[in-house]
Formats: C-alpha cells, sequence, structure tokens
C-alpha cells in the first residue's frame, strides 16, 4: 500500500524472523537490532503511527520512560501511537506469589520480569509521558489482563 516499514527490536533472532515473514510476503520493511529506548538511528525520521508490539510491559523502571520520550520524539505531531500491554494484577496463584504490587512488576527468579500495572496507573503513565489516549480496549485473560491504547502526542 506504500507505506515504508519499520521495525526494531533488541533480539537479533526477531529481526531475523520479520525479515523472514516479509520476504515471505513479497513485503519491504527496514529492520533493524536496536533498543527502543535509545533511537539514534532515527535522527532525521518521524512516523505517522508506531506500534508497540507487546514491548512496553518488558521494559523496567526508568526504561520505560525513556521508551516512551523516544516515541514522542520520533512521532510526527499528528501520529498515532498504538500500546500493546500486559495490566492489571495477576490471576495466576503462582504469579500472584511473585508479584511485587509496589512496583507493580513480576519477578523472575527474584528479578523483575515484567511491569504489570493496573489499567489506571498504565494510563497515567502514558499521559505523563504527554500522550493522550484516544481508545482503549481490554481483553481479559486467565493469567493477566492485557490492554490495546491508541494515543497520540500532545
Amino acid at each position: 500500500h506504500g507505506y515504508e516499514v519499520w521495525g526494531v527490536d533488541l533480539a537479533e533472532t526477531a529481526i531475523k524472523w520479520a525479515e523472514e515473514r516479509f520476504q515471505q510476503a513479497n513485503l519491504t520493511a527496514h529492520f533493524i537490532v536496536g533498543d527502543v529506548c535509545n533511537l539514534p538511528q532515527f535522527s532525521d525520521l518521524e512516523f505517522d503511527l508506531i506500534v508497540d508490539g507487546s514491548c512496553l510491559h518488558c521494559l523496567i523502571g526508568e526504561a520505560r520512560q525513556r521508551c516512551l520520550a523516544e516515541v514522542k520524539r520520533v512521532l510526527k505531531p499528528k501520529g498515532h501511537f498504538a500500546i500493546s500491554s500486559m495490566c492489571g494484577s495477576p490471576h495466576n496463584p503462582e504469579d500472584i506469589d511473585c508479584y511485587d504490587i509496589e512496583k507493580h512488576q513480576l519477578l523472575k527468579n527474584g528479578q523483575p520480569w515484567r511491569t504489570l500495572r493496573p489499567l489506571q496507573a498504565l494510563l497515567d503513565e502514558v499521559r505523563e509521558a504527554q500522550f493522550s489516549v484516544r481508545a482503549t480496549k481490554i481483553n481479559n485473560n486467565p493469567w493477566w489482563d492485557h490492554a490495546t491504547l491508541v494515543c497520540s502526542a500532545l
């Protein structure tokens, strides 16, 4: 459809997988191994749409603010930012036992591995990063809930 597509992931394996999928579909895109919290490769680029493919909940602590700041920096003034993120509280007993309720983090072997904020805290965080939330959809799951937010920069 004439879109110019870029993809970023820390994992080289994910980038190779994306390249293969696009080649199989006869599509073109630019995929780079990179850190969504620091995108110097996009110093001269702005995007109409940025899609968080379930990345934000993988970021811990201040990395979340750095990511949101980078998204805001490279998003066109009338662009949209779609967030797909775990939210709510864990439902499984083993996850509940490994959940830091104060930091909203799921722990694995005592270390934070996912951020699982209640929906309102997630909305507040996105708004504090200077985004306006245009639409919200929640998928309720047996393990934890999942939010899809459509945002634009303020």
